[in-house]
C-alpha cells in the first residue's frame, strides 16, 4: 500500500497486451478517495499512458479507495466482483470501460522463475 498510485499504473501499464488495447482505446478518469488523487488513464496506440492530476472532461469516472484498486488491477476478479465493492463508484460509462481496461491485463504468474538453477 505505500507503492505510490503513479508507480503501480507505470507496472499496470507494462501487463497491458497490445493487442486488445490496440482494438478498444479508451479514457478513463480515477479518483483515488483516500489518497485524494486523480488520474487520467488512457489507452491509445496499444499503450497506456496516465496524467496524474488530470482530468478528460467527457470521460467516465472510476472512484474508489487504493486497496480495491490494487484488488481491481491484481486480483484477477471479474469487474462486476470489483463494482460490487462498497467503496466503488462508477460514473456512467465507467463499468465498461473497467472491464475492457481488466481484460486487456496479461495474468500475473506468481510461478516466474527468478532464479533458475
Amino acid at each position: 500500500a505505500a507503492t505510490p498510485t503513479a508507480m503501480l499504473l507505470d507496472f499496470v501499464a507494462v501487463r497491458l497486451n497490445p493487442e486488445p488495447a490496440l482494438a478498444s482505446p479508451f479514457v478513463l478518469n480515477l479518483h483515488i478517495r483516500d489518497r485524494d488523487e486523480t488520474h487520467r488513464i488512457e489507452v491509445r496506440n496499444g499503450v497506456l499512458i496516465h496524467e496524474e492530476g488530470q482530468v478528460a472532461k467527457s470521460a467516465p469516472t472510476l472512484t474508489l479507495n487504493y486497496r480495491s484498486l490494487l484488488i481491481a488491477l491484481f486480483g484477477q476478479l471479474p469487474s462486476a466482483v470489483v463494482l460490487a465493492r462498497d467503496d466503488v463508484e462508477a460514473s456512467d460509462g465507467a463499468e465498461p470501460v473497467l472491464a475492457a481496461w481488466l481484460a486487456m491485463l496479461d495474468p500475473l504468474n506468481s510461478l516466474f522463475p527468478i532464479v533458475t538453477p
